[in-house]
């Protein structure tokens, strides 16, 4: 499966479920049970996720004061 940050347990599971016939035996793919293995890395991504869009939304240009002075 491709790292994505916003996969959860759950959707990794829908994956597994609908395309299990994609899974073989390769050197660059995960069979289900280690996909699965450990439920809380799905926390941790997520977790990361969460914060980095934190912090976009934080750093985000309308929150900037151009300089001019005021804000968007």
């Amino acid at each position: 499966m491709q790292f994505h940050l916003e996969t959860t347990l759950d959707s990794a599971q829908q994956l597994i479920a609908h395309g299990a016939n994609e899974l073989v035996q390769g050197r660059y793919i995960q069979m289900p049970q280690e996909i699965l293995a450990d439920a809380s890395r799905f926390d941790a991504i997520n977790r990361v996720m969460h914060d980095l869009l934190d912090r976009l939304a934080t750093n985000s240009p309308e929150r900037i004061a151009p300089a001019g002075g005021e804000t968007r």
